[in-house]
């Protein structure tokens, strides 16, 4: 199993979908992140 850590801020209300074929169920959201910069491209 893969697992994924996201850090940021909702954009939107997260939305629920259920599938038709199965009885699983998913998720759908936007995040924000700000985009970081190392310390050397930051000392121009």
């Amino acid at each position: 199993m893969n697992s994924v850590i996201l850090i940021g801020r909702l954009i939107k209300d997260p939305e629920l979908r259920y599938t038709q074929t199965s009885s699983s169920s998913y998720a759908r959201f936007t995040i924000a992140v700000d985009k970081g910069m190392s310390k050397e491209k930051n000392k121009n």
